[in-house]
């Protein structure tokens, strides 16, 4: 019978990136970590595990193998994106214990520190039209676990509320950042409201564009319900929602509320980034676990939701930026929600569930704004 190999090993590895275009700084942290290879039964069971069936398996993170073809593609791909906008960046691997991956962060830009997390499956190369406008600070971008380049997670096997907390913990640690203001999108909101709860004295003023997910009040469509079902949801993201080409990646954002006119006018290079990044070898398995811990066919899952008692409890300022065509909750749901907080502004901004696509320099005057008033 075949078996799951595993390796613990600790390391401190340099490694470059691809010498095309600008040259990037690439470090790998020291961490512990395992290594595994998946043969016969035991990748089985990952297949089994993606389709959400009975035998899924029990193992909690999926080492991203950085030599693998698409991975290569993706990161030359982003690399170029980042070419497009302007920046230069660094990056570096950063080891969460408690979930014994790795996740990737992206260092863009000078002055005081802010947190940005992304929604979806965690690609925080989709912030790219917004990072220009944070001129005046450095930028510490996450890819989640399971997204971008960070290895591949099945969110099953943890409770949301510790893979959020303690994912964004192993980045405020590893950058020595002691309090600092956060940035969040749709899922990454949920991460930032998570992490908030969870620590707060580590959180200074947070900005969330979009309708952070299980806000309440979110609307949870038929697709989405349908998507967290066992046995469905690993088909309908590989035929539905992982895109097939650039086309796709463009339907994808007007399914999300964005116009014609933002969807084709978004330049190729991010178009061909995010189409990448959304065919990296755990993209399924991570997104079908992520929905699949989230919700059910009737809503919500009332673990990781957010309640309004939890947003009472938020100590920090918070800004919300809606878009006036968000498909997951409206601009009267985002208001309502805004009388929750403590302490707490609403703008809308944009049209689609991510604002800054239509309106990038807009979202970054308020965002600035925001942080500085609130430093």
């Amino acid at each position: 019978m075949s078996e799951l190999s595993v390796t613990p090993t600790r390391e401190t590895i340099d490694e470059p990136t691809h010498d095309q275009g600008r040259p990037s700084t690439y470090t790998r942290r020291r961490v512990l970590r395992t290594g595994a290879a998946l043969t016969g039964t035991a990748a089985l069971g990952s297949v089994a595990g993606c389709l959400g069936g009975p035998g899924r398996s029990k193992q909690v993170a999926y080492p991203l193998d950085r030599d693998d073809p698409t991975v290569r593609a993706a990161r030359v791909a982003e690399k170029r994106a980042y070419e497009h906008y302007g920046l230069d960046f660094s990056e570096h691997l950063v080891g969460v214990p408690e979930l014994d991956l790795e996740i990737r962060v992206v260092e863009v830009g000078a002055g005081p520190p802010v947190v940005v997390i992304p929604g979806g499956i965690g690609e925080g190369m989709k912030w790219l039209p917004l990072l220009p406008e944070l001129e005046g600070y450095t930028a510490y971008v996450m890819d989640r676990p399971g997204g971008g380049l960070s290895d591949g997670i099945d969110h099953r096997t943890r409770p949301l509320r510790e893979i959020a907390a303690s994912s964004t913990k192993a980045l405020f640690d590893n950058f020595d950042l002691d309090e600092a203001p956060i940035v969040g999108s749709s899922m990454g909101g949920l991460w930032t409201l998570r992490f908030a709860l969870a620590h707060p004295e580590r959180v200074g003023p947070i900005a969330l564009l979009g309708t952070p997910a299980t806000f309440p009040g979110e609307n949870v469509d038929v697709p989405q319900r349908i998507a967290s079902l066992p046995m469905i949801s690993g088909v309908m993201f590989e035929n539905v929602v992982q895109p097939d080409n650039t086309a796709d990646v463009r339907e994808g954002w007007e399914r999300n509320g964005h116009p014609e006119e933002t969807a084709t006018g978004l330049p190729e290079a991010y178009a061909e980034a995010t189409y990448r990044m959304d065919n990296l070898p755990y993209f399924t398995l991570s997104w079908t676990s992520l929905i699949q811990s989230v919700m059910g066919f009737w809503g919500n899952r009332p673990g990781p939701s957010l309640q309004p008692k939890d947003l009472r409890e938020i100590r920090s300022p918070v800004l919300l930026l809606w878009g006036g065509n968000d498909p997951f909750g409206s601009i009267e749901t985002g208001r309502a929600g805004a009388e929750h907080f403590r302490d707490a502004e609403f703008h809308e901004a944009g049209v689609g569930h991510l604002p800054w696509l239509d309106a990038p320099e807009a979202c970054g005057e308020l965002v600035r704004g925001f942080l500085g008033e609130n430093a």
